[in-house]
């Protein structure tokens, strides 16, 4: 019912919610850095024990064995097996998903590398890019503490509220100039000092509404920022079941607006 659902989630569109997964996620972390090692000892390089070594690697002309790691994360069934536990699902139901079914890709998993500022994530809202039902949702889990210097995720409190701003054409700044992201709507509706950190600790998560603004947080420190985020859109959702259950991606004409409970 819509009377359980956090009200400080549904006005801010975000809520910070502690786990008991803290010892599950430093040794999904431990399994990630064993790869690393895997992929560069297999090729006759250095072997990789920390997070140097990872930064190393991605900075040498071998990028290309660090990205064929980065490509296989998802895919652990440690990753994909965290959505369907207890937890993750009684998070989810928690903020109003009833009938919870993995959104879009359904999970991902992000390596924020440190001053890597190309590969940041620009403003945008999950929901043009994970079309589902209106009170979809992404739940986003690091597996390390993250403080300010690491690249906390950066929102726009209440701006779930609003409806759909644009879909930027690159998530990446990779693939835009400053003109570019002076001139999107995101940068004409908000403000820098629109936007606030989000730091969280090694067991905690982020649930907020896929409607909801944010973009990447500047990794500052000599970590990798490693994430998981999982989308969940809801089955039980009556506007979602009349729409076909539509995977069509939402569009700024489509009026698409947050629904805690539709």
């Amino acid at each position: 019912m819509t009377a359980q659902i956090d009200p400080d989630y549904l006005e801010r569109g975000y809520s910070v919610v502690n786990t008991t997964l803290e010892n599950r996620l430093r040794r999904l972390r431990r399994k990630f850095l064993a790869l690393f090692d895997t992929a560069a000892t297999s090729n006759g390089l250095a072997p990789i024990s920390d997070d140097s070594g990872v930064r190393a690697l991605y900075d040498s002309e071998h990028r290309d064995l660090w990205v064929g790691v980065y490509d296989q994360l998802p895919f652990l069934p440690d990753v994909m097996g965290l959505s369907n536990s207890r937890e993750i699902l009684a998070i989810v139901r928690r903020y109003g998903i009833r009938w919870p079914a993995l959104a879009g890709v359904g999970t991902a998993v992000l390596a924020n590398m440190p001053f890597d500022e190309p590969f940041l994530y620009v403003p945008h809202q999950d929901i043009t890019y994970n079309s589902g039902s209106l009170n979809s949702v992404t739940v986003w889990i690091p597996l390390q503490d993250v403080p300010d210097n690491i690249g906390p995720l950066e929102v726009v409190p209440e701006s779930h509220r609003l409806g759909i701003v644009e879909a930027p054409r690159w998530l990446s700044r990779r693939h835009s100039t400053e003109a570019d992201l002076a001139e999107s709507k995101f940068a004409k509706r908000y403000k820098d000092e629109d936007y606030i950190k989000l730091p969280i600790q090694l067991g905690q998560s982020l649930v907020f509404s896929q409607f909801l603004v944010h973009r990447s947080g500047r990794n500052v420190s000599e970590r990798v920022r490693f994430t998981l985020q999982y989308r969940f859109r809801d089955l039980a959702s009556t506007e979602y079941a009349r729409r076909n259950f539509s995977l069509e991606n939402f569009t700024e004409e489509s009026g698409a607006r947050f629904s805690e409970n539709a």
